[in-house]
């Protein structure tokens, strides 16, 4: 019997672990896509780049939807359980709770450590890759759209105008001007004009075809001028045929290994030996900055002004020090003394700013490696919020313990950014920045899974009004 409610729950639990762990993954892309909307449409990417980015940033994104999908399953899992007393059944066949959660908490352990596994090998990869389009999708050009009365000058050496398009066929134009810049792009030079014209593309789309109707061509570029010519020449048409090349919005792919070096695309050992050489790095900016400051300033250790006028060594000299020179002199003294100071000053704060890039550099680093290990631990955490809270509230479905996983997850994602933050700010060390959620929800975790064994009401309306009216009560006595 004990093997088959094994199996039953691994069973029950597996399944939705996989659909909310999709649902999460999901819901994290396209948040994703929501903030970068405006760097994808509109630059006419082929449905295929489209994929790949979905693709890659669907895997970069599991590290944090897996701690999503535990706590949604979990609740979903022991609230069915509840709602049908499955585990009252159990409990009087004298299977606790915590035997019932046994194989479970198994499995979760193996979760959690494919989760480190991912984070180490697979992880990485998909970072890499993912930056690697990103970037390239970003750079890319907006794809070729002409709108009525804007100048448009997305084709390199060239500015177009259209003043209408046919309401009927968008081929179709009016109004047109055409500005070549190739040879001078601060000069309108060389200007078209056409009252009508018709726009294609070739067949592979790498050629604008620009058919112009009725127009005019004003050329005054210096190239064309000579000795005796007319400032300008001005040439009439019917039928002009203009080409621009357009492999320009054609998406290049760039180097992959330019960002190997990114820590994000580093495993465990990677991050580790680069943290090791950082903290070398800022001991050594530090020792630097400590030697400049005190070679500038090394007189002060030495001669003590304040103590010079009752010296016997210095009876010559008056106070202040700057009466025993003449005005001329006294100008010069200061201005030196002010280039001196402002040269030291810039040299101080450049030395200073190097130790806190190096600072701010390690602690990206360090952030990075418990990142990954806290939210892989977080699958063990929030399953055991999960598991008892689902046991007892004692509702199944999708209802409310989808409302339950996404405010206790906002809450967790709330302290595990505040602390990220903070430590990337040296205001905490990176591992409690990283782990403090996970420090807080853990006890929350253990008092509910005893709360849970014990049968405790800790939801019953009936105890909660209890307690209310004791409170209450105590509180008109002592008023009395």
């Amino acid at each position: 019997m004990i093997k088959k409610l094994d199996i039953y729950t691994l069973k029950s639990f597996i399944g939705p672990l996989l659909i909310t762990t999709f649902i999460g993954d999901f819901i994290l892309m396209m948040q994703f896509f929501w903030v970068y909307v405006d760097e994808l449409v509109g630059k006419g990417l082929e449905w295929y780049i489209v994929a790949e980015l979905m693709y890659y940033t669907a895997i970069t994104l599991i590290p944090m939807a897996l701690p999503i999908g535990v706590l949604l399953a979990s609740l979903m899992l022991f609230g069915n359980l509840g709602e049908r007393y499955e585990i009252v059944a159990l409990k009087a066949a004298g299977i606790s709770l915590q035997r019932t959660m046994r194989p479970l908490i198994i499995f979760i352990f193996i979760l959690s450590g494919f989760a480190m596994y991912f984070s180490n090998n697979i992880l990485p990869k998909a970072n890499l890759k993912f930056q690697s389009l990103f970037y390239d999708i970003r750079k890319q050009k907006m794809a070729f759209n002409l709108t009525e009365g804007v100048y448009y000058d997305a084709i390199e050496g060239y500015v177009i105008k259209v003043n209408k398009k046919d309401k009927n066929d968008d081929r179709t134009l009016y109004g047109i001007i055409v500005y070549d810049h190739k040879n001078n792009k601060q000069i309108n030079d060389n200007v078209t004009f056409a009252q009508k014209g018709t726009m294609d593309i070739s067949p592979d789309g790498a050629t604008l075809i620009l058919t112009l109707y009725d127009g005019y061509n004003y050329d005054d570029s210096y190239e064309n001028k000579k000795a005796g010519d007319l400032p300008f020449k001005k040439i009439e048409f019917k039928k002009e045929i203009m080409r621009f090349d357009l492999s320009q919005f054609d998406m290049t792919r760039s180097d992959e290994d330019l960002r190997k070096n990114h820590y994000k695309n580093y495993n465990y050992a990677q991050i580790t030996k680069a943290i090791d050489s950082l903290a070398l790095r800022r001991e050594y900016a530090v020792n630097i900055f400590v030697k400049y400051a005190d070679q500038r300033f090394m007189n002060l250790n030495i001669v003590d002004t304040s103590l010079i006028s009752k010296d016997t060594t210095y009876c010559n000299i008056t106070m202040p020090l700057l009466s025993n020179y003449d005005l001329s002199s006294q100008k010069k003294i200061i201005s030196n003394a002010l280039d001196h100071a402002r040269s030291v000053k810039t040299a101080l704060a450049y030395k200073r700013d190097n130790v806190k890039y190096m600072t701010n550099l390690t602690n990206q680093h360090k952030v990075e490696f418990f990142r990954r290990s806290a939210l892989a631990f977080a699958c063990l955490v929030l399953f055991f919020i999960g598991a008892p809270l689902g046991a007892i509230i004692r509702k199944g479905g999708l209802g409310l313990p989808l409302v339950l996983s996404t405010l206790i997850f906002i809450l967790y994602y709330i302290i595990l950014t505040s602390g990220q933050k903070a430590a990337l700010k040296d205001e905490i060390p990176p591992f409690i920045g990283l782990w403090i959620a996970n420090l807080i929800i853990m006890p929350v975790g253990i008092f509910l899974t005893a709360k849970a064994t014990s049968d405790s009401p800790l939801f019953d309306k009936d105890s909660w009004e209890k307690i209310f009216y004791k409170v209450s009560k105590t509180i008109r006595k002592k008023r009395t």
